[in-house]
């Protein structure tokens, strides 16, 4: 007997076999590996370009383009994974406005854009951080004033 799968199971499957191929599912932070399959699945260059970005971090993997354990363990190795998801969106970001200048391809470049923008940018930046740290920094001075106070 021959059964024809519904669309929902061949798409499971397809994703199945997308996520494992790309070595995502090995991914262990969770923001990071969404952002990793997300670029493999709409670039045939995003390896090349996350193994730039790890390489620019201090990571000896090669640009060669092919998902791996080395790729793998260079970003979970990372110190920082929000630093580095926030990385990997910057870099994709300048891909996709590379990529816009060939062609007529520029017409797309809003609808890469947005999609990129779904992603939230997960690091913290240094002015950001200190703001945060001043405000704590108030608010414990200031209750334990009110406890010498009392």
């Amino acid at each position: 007997n021959f059964h024809i799968p519904s669309l929902d199971t061949v798409v499971q499957g397809h994703y199945y076999q997308l996520w494992t191929r790309s070595y995502a599912s090995k991914i262990l932070f969770e923001p990071l590996a969404i952002l990793y399959f997300d670029f493999y699945i709409h670039s045939n260059y995003a390896i090349r370009e996350i193994q730039k970005v790890l390489i620019a971090r201090g990571h000896a993997v090669d640009a060669d383009n092919v998902p791996g354990a080395e790729t793998i363990d260079a970003i979970n190795s990372d110190k920082n994974p929000s630093a580095l998801h926030d990385a990997i969106l910057d870099a994709r970001e300048a891909y996709l406005r590379e990529v816009a200048g060939y062609g007529s391809n520029a017409q797309f470049l809003p609808g890469w854009l947005a999609r990129l923008r779904e992603f939230p940018r997960l690091s913290v930046g240094v002015g950001t951080g200190l703001i945060l740290l001043s405000i704590i920094v108030f608010i414990i001075w200031r209750q334990n004033r009110i406890h010498q106070t009392k």
